[in-house]
């Protein structure tokens, strides 16, 4: 029974590596901190109410990248949500990724939340793109051309 236990918390450990939990901010709001190259994702997930429309994602430029966030409903517990950012010459790809955990959750409401910053980029034009996986199915849920000063 003991090495279970000790194979269950490998596998954890494993699992979240490259991840960093940030915890309960005391207002019931989760948030998990990875990076991945010039990825640096963060998602937070909190209570919300049923009926609030969530938007597309939306992209700000910053001073030496871009910054892309969504909500959408969902938790922490429900989906493990990773991130990977491919940068060419004249394109970012970014792709977010929600994988349903095999998890008990409660049946509380909350809003997911990902903000993912790719960062270290040069001061030009990019086409950024940006992919949401889930389920086996990839959709495109913005296109925009940005501009770094």
């Amino acid at each position: 029974m003991r090495s279970k236990a000790l194979l269950c918390g490998l596998l954890l450990g494993t699992a979240c590596s490259g991840a960093t939990l940030a915890g309960d901010s005391g207002e019931g709001t989760n948030e998990i901190i990875s990076t991945d190259g010039p990825l640096r994702l963060t998602v937070t997930d909190a209570p919300t109410a049923m009926g609030i429309m969530f938007a597309r994602p939306v992209a700000s430029v910053t001073g030496s990248g871009v910054t892309v966030a969504n909500t959408r409903y969902g938790s922490e517990c429900v989906y493990a949500v990773t991130g990977h950012a491919d940068v060419g010459a004249n394109t970012i790809t970014l792709r977010i990724a929600y994988a349903e955990r095999l998890t008990l959750c409660s049946a509380e409401v909350r809003a997911l939340t990902y903000r993912a910053e790719v960062n270290g980029l040069s001061q030009k034009a990019y086409d950024l793109q940006v992919i949401h996986e889930e389920s086996g199915r990839m959709d495109t849920v913005l296109v925009q051309h940005i501009v770094l000063p």
